[in-house]
């Protein structure tokens, strides 16, 4: 991904009473990040893209965090288009 090693990205925080916690994206989480808007979500510039980003986002921010140390992790495992191998069989349908 030319470009993106120097571009700012963001930062995903979380502030609750109970929690104050923030993790900065890296360039890896921007690639998978768009695997998954392409890949599973369809890829457009739409409310329904922009639901899936903000539901991973949410989930991993409040619950997965602590069980996938990075965001690309978590979308790699979440996602049955981008897992490495298939966690779930019944995702596939069997």
């Amino acid at each position: 991904m030319r470009g993106s090693e120097t571009a700012p990205l963001g930062t995903l925080s979380v502030r609750t009473p109970q929690l104050a916690w923030s993790y900065a994206f890296t360039p890896e989480d921007l690639e998978w990040t768009a695997k998954l808007i392409v890949w599973e979500a369809g890829g457009r510039d739409d409310a329904d893209n922009a639901a899936v980003l903000w539901a991973i986002f949410t989930r991993y921010g409040l619950v997965r965090r602590r069980t996938y140390r990075t965001f690309t992790g978590f979308i790699r495992a979440h996602s049955t288009t981008l897992q490495p191998v298939l966690l779930n069989p019944h995702a596939a349908g069997t």
